[in-house]
């Protein structure tokens, strides 16, 4: 028997194995769920913190984004009950260029002039029991973020 003939069996025969773990539930090739959703209109008054996002359980948020009509606010990431990231736009704006995961710029249209918004993108954030996201108004005026969005995934069985 070639290696060829050896590897066309193998690779047949673990297919079928994988396809009968998989309908009994024992193994799944997507190991996880994604989730993307987005909040919108989320008035936040001066000093208080919003919580956007809370997970337990195993996963990785693949980004939070927010869109602000003001540059005073603040971030924070807990992960797995310690906070990794506490962080205000202008603090973010000024490690964007060290830090791949984080953006943090004002928006603009697409004849390049400024929109009114400002932008926070944070990347790639991995979790073994849980993550939170909050946001926090720094300003002395209420703040409504038009648009908060987060893509993330929770692994099954983590």
């Amino acid at each position: 028997m070639s290696s060829i003939e050896i590897y066309n069996y193998l690779k047949k025969s673990l297919g079928i194995i994988i396809k009968h773990l998989e309908e009994a539930g024992v193994v799944s090739l997507y190991p996880y769920t994604s989730r993307f959703s987005e909040l919108r209109s989320q008035t936040i008054g001066s000093g208080e913190w919003f919580t956007a996002l809370q997970c337990k359980g195993m996963g990785r948020v693949d980004e939070f984004l927010i869109r602000s009509p003001s540059v005073d606010i603040e971030v924070q990431v807990v992960v797995d009950g310690e906070s990794i990231l506490e962080r205000s736009y202008g603090e973010l704006r000024e490690i964007q260029q060290v830090v791949k995961d984080i953006s943090a710029f004002e928006e603009l249209d697409e004849n390049g002039d400024p929109t009114g918004f400002y932008i926070i993108s944070l990347r790639n954030i991995p979790f073994s029991s849980s993550v939170q996201i909050r946001v926090k108004n720094i300003g002395a005026k209420p703040i409504t973020l038009p648009n908060i969005f987060m893509k993330y995934r929770l692994f099954r069985g983590g």
